[in-house]
């Protein structure tokens, strides 16, 4: 007898996995941090875009002003006489420029009170203005070259000149930082192979160098050579930043200028005079005929343009005897053949000039 089987139905199609559902909200999710990064990015490109752009058309068409108190700041000494003959006083009190916070200017330049130019309050220490040429070269010459050597009429040709001490009017000798400069380059063989014997000479030029600058490397590296053992690693090392330094103090901290020999007692009165005739120009009332008269007088014999830069920087005969005021051989060749004063040449007449020959030697149009 067949047994009856009873087979029992089999339930329907399993739902999906849940996992199934988490994967769809993560697509979604990560579809949508994908979309909003796009959009971030986007809008950081716009905005840079636009900042860009709108600083460009500020800066081209609406240009920010010169702050008024930069723009109305006095760079000459206050006048007229006898406030500006306590010139020695006023030394120390001129302020900065303000633009001076900007460019870290740590010093002012030393008055020369023995130049009847500037103590007359006729003319600031760095009186050339008018050509933003030339001016610099101009001014950087003012801070070691008395203004007669350049704009006295009679000087012509080679011209015996001297040292003058600014603080006292005297003639002096070449200043410290220059015999330093000339000794390193002459005496380079005994400061390596005998700095026993050159310790004593660079000490002692560099103290007086000291004395005159006010700049913080000179003083450290006085001290390290003071304080270390000639020949030593620290004393040589010194000496060596030393040598590559002394170049940049050669501007305005010599503590002296070129002047034209004469007596000292004559120079002094020359600038005296000058002084003295200026007190009465400034008192009369400009547009008078008594202001022309003394201005007349008090120019008599000046060149308003002088001679230029090749008349000392052109050729061996030039108008100073460098290696006789001090300077080393190889310096004086370099300053009686410039290739930067022919280029000062060619730009105050006018002429072009072009960089990659600069440096080339003859004094053909460049």
């Amino acid at each position: 007898m067949a047994e009856n089987v009873t087979h029992e139905t089999q339930p329907g199609p399993t739902p999906a996995p849940r996992k199934s559902f988490f994967r769809r909200i993560l697509a979604v999710l990560k579809e949508l941090v994908l979309r909003c990064y796009a959009l971030a990015i986007l809008l950081v490109v716009l905005w840079a875009g636009y900042t860009a752009v709108a600083y460009l058309v500020r800066m081209v068409f609406t240009p920010a002003r010169v702050p008024e108190e930069y723009r109305t700041w006095e760079t000459a000494l206050p006048g007229p006489h006898p406030e500006i003959m306590q010139i020695e006083k006023l030394a120390g009190l001129v302020p900065r420029a303000p633009i001076g916070h900007y460019h870290a200017v740590d010093r002012m330049l030393p008055p020369d009170l023995h130049n009847g130019c500037l103590t007359s309050g006729c003319h600031s220490t760095l009186a050339h203005s008018k050509r933003k040429e030339i001016r610099a070269f101009a001014n950087l010459h003012a801070t070691f070259l008395d203004c007669g050597m350049c704009h006295d009429a009679s000087i012509s040709g080679p011209t015996p000149a001297m040292w003058v001490d600014d603080a006292t009017g005297e003639p002096c000798d070449a200043p410290a930082v220059l015999q330093l400069m000339k000794f390193l380059a002459l005496e380079a063989g005994r400061v390596k192979d005998q700095p026993a014997e050159a310790h004593p000479t660079i000490e002692s030029l560099l103290g007086d160098a000291v004395t005159r600058s006010a700049d913080p490397l000179l003083k450290y590296l006085h001290a390290q050579i003071s304080t270390s053992e000639p020949g030593s690693p620290v004393w040589r090392k010194a000496v060596n930043q030393l040598r590559d330094e002394l170049p940049n103090h050669v501007r305005g901290e010599y503590g002296a200028k070129l002047a034209r020999k004469m007596p000292a007692e004559e120079l002094k009165a020359y600038h005296q005079r000058l002084a003295e005739l200026a007190e009465p120009y400034l008192a009369a009332p400009k547009g008078t005929a008594e202001r022309k008269r003394l201005h007349e007088e008090i120019h008599k014999g000046i060149l308003e343009k002088p001679s230029a830069c090749l008349a000392c920087h052109g050729d061996e005969q030039g108008r100073l005897d460098f290696e006789a005021l001090g300077y080393s051989p190889d310096q004086a060749a370099a300053l009686r053949d410039s290739a930067i004063a022919r280029q000062m040449e060619q730009i105050q007449q006018g002429q072009p000039f072009y960089l990659p020959k600069l440096l080339e030697g003859g004094n053909e149009r460049r």
